[in-house]
């Protein structure tokens, strides 16, 4: 049931009240239009709900049957408060005065949502989770360090480095995961609060001021609360970010400063950009949430003078009606623009409503490829891309602008922009999902970043539920099996554990616990972090316990 704005028209309004009502009744447009999106690639539509009355049931106030806004923040608060008060505190309880040692497991990742190889070094990756903050490797994923501040916000959700010269050591990430991960509703999103810059080269991180909101009881208050994309002008160093609920907005002075260029609060569920090296810039705006009118009519816009001015260039074959897409600028041909486009709605039970077009910047002309999207057939019959719009990724390769990769719960190439359909599921399905093994192996279902080498046009990254994909050459066919990923979790620990349990029994040294998307990871901590571990469920791992003679674990469903 939809909630709709109520306006009582009175003859003597309070003002007070009216506002109340009227923010309240955002939030509520908010979280009924969210897209429920299981961290379980196989759930549907009825266990996605089922999984948010859940963890809402379990989590929100008994009181007001709500979560509290900003909890994450308020409870960091509390606990800051309890170390301070030190003398209320027994000698020897203070938790900030234990010793504490990283147990494992090490070779396991979690969603990746952030992904950017260094200009000036391809050794140097830079990564970020969902919730597990920003990660470095120097070393082409052998090794991983975390940079971020444990006592900040840690729900990266996109990364980008200054191109131009002598401001390549400037980085930037932006947090807030809205509506993607556990109960789907205010406080159980990975909150975000700003966003972040780094001028060390990614070995320290800072918040910009100008995104930083005091108000936690507002989830939606700020821009910056939510930040789907950030990409740079490489030519004037502006930054532009994509913000969820708000739209698009730009800074002409490294973060100093923002201002509003497309789109206004509540006026688009969802925007992105991206921006080509002659400064090319190409954004899109999703439909409004029920009850407002955009300024901005939503579609497709360019402006080539830094965000000046934009142009609508809409394609005419495009849904009137769409709650999020992409938009990627081909690096070999800055003319081109591809664009995939969840419409909120589905075909049939089993297929959602996804588009794809391609797009002539300069003219505005267009071609849809809709039709040619994959379509294979899946163990269950069911035909997933983007689990309600949740994994849209679409990458182009720097030196070809028709070998064009789809990333969704499972990744497709084309060597022709999907001009055709693929046909060849050997070659064209390359990851998360396999039509034989169930999952691909060694890259993880639910796709959401991905990094070329800037030095080597072949060699690409990929982000994902289970963390980290490497190849050196994208075009490979040959292969016999499966294509030849490498997988990068080598440390990269940033696994979402919802829950764990250790042995009650005295040196019994076994953990285990459950995780999202990862199933329940299974080890034995002997001083030294694990590299070995079993798994104990599937999908979503939930509750575990060790009982006398066995080990008892549970999962989504």
């Amino acid at each position: 049931m939809k909630i709709r704005m109520k306006w009582y028209l009175l003859l003597t309004p309070i003002v007070i009240g009216l506002i109340l009502i009227t923010t309240h009744d955002f939030e509520q447009k908010v979280e009924l239009q969210k897209v429920y999106s299981s961290g379980s690639p196989k759930a549907d539509v009825k266990s996605k709900v089922a999984r948010w009355e859940y963890f809402n049931r379990m989590l929100r106030d008994p009181k007001t049957g709500k979560i509290p806004g900003g909890i994450r923040q308020k409870e960091l608060k509390f606990a800051s408060e309890l170390v301070r008060d030190s003398d209320k505190l027994k000698k020897g309880n203070d938790a900030q005065n234990l010793d504490w040692a990283e147990a494992g497991p090490n070779n396991v990742g979690g969603r990746t949502r952030a992904l950017a190889i260094d200009i000036n070094n391809s050794n140097t990756i830079i990564a970020g989770g969902a919730s597990g903050g920003m990660w470095k490797s120097t070393n082409n994923g052998a090794s991983w360090q975390l940079k971020s501040d444990p006592s900040t916000i840690l729900s990266v959700t996109t990364v980008a480095q200054d191109p131009r010269s002598g401001k390549t050591n400037n980085w930037y990430y932006g947090t807030g995961e809205w509506g993607s991960n556990l109960a789907g509703t205010q406080a159980t999103n990975y909150t975000g609060d700003g966003i972040y810059k780094s001028t060390d080269n990614g070995e320290t991180w800072s918040l910009l001021n100008s995104t930083f909101s005091q108000d936690f009881t507002d989830p939606f208050d700020s821009p910056f609360d939510y930040v789907n994309k950030i990409e740079i002008n490489p030519n004037t160093g502006t930054i532009f970010v994509a913000s969820q609920v708000w739209g698009i907005y730009r800074s002409t002075d490294e973060g100093e400063t923002f201002e509003l260029l497309l789109g206004g609060r509540g006026e688009h569920i969802n925007s992105d950009v991206s921006v080509a090296a002659d400064g090319t810039i190409v954004a899109v705006i999703s439909s409004p949430f029920e009850g407002f009118t955009p300024g901005t009519s939503p579609g497709v816009y360019v402006s080539t003078n830094d965000g000046d001015n934009w142009t609508n260039i809409t394609p005419t074959t495009f849904p009137n009606v769409h709650t999020r897409s992409i938009v990627e600028i081909a690096p070999s041909n800055t003319n081109i623009a591809y664009i995939l486009t969840y419409t909120g709605s589905v075909i049939n039970e089993t297929q959602e409503d996804v588009r794809f077009h391609k797009v002539t910047i300069s003219n505005g002309q267009s071609e849809e490829r809709t039709n040619n999207l994959p379509s294979f057939p899946f163990q269950d019959g069911q035909e997933r891309i983007s689990q309600a719009g949740y994994n849209l990724t679409i990458a182009i390769k720097p030196d070809d602008e028709n070998f064009v990769l789809i990333g969704a719960t499972s990744l497709f190439r084309s060597t022709n922009g999907f001009a055709t359909l693929p046909t060849d599921s050997k070659r064209d399905w390359i990851g998360g999902y396999h039509p034989q093994y169930f999952f691909y192996p060694k890259f993880h279902p639910d796709i959401h970043s991905f990094a070329f080498d800037p030095t080597n046009p072949n060699a690409m990254w990929w982000g994902h539920d289970g963390g980290l994909s490497y190849t050196n050459d994208i075009r490979q066919s040959g292969f016999a099996d499966v294509f030849p990923w490498d997988d990068k979790n080598n440390g990269y620990n940033v696994t979402q554990f919802y829950h764990i349990q250790i042995s009650q029994n005295p040196g019994d040294n076994r953990i285990m616990g459950g995780t999202q998307d990862n199933g329940t990871p299974y080890f034995r901590y002997d001083g030294a972090i694990a590299d070995e571990i079993d798994d104990l469920s599937s999908g979503d791992g939930a509750y575990s316990y060790f009982g006398q003679n066995f080990a008892y674990v549970s999962s989504q469903n």
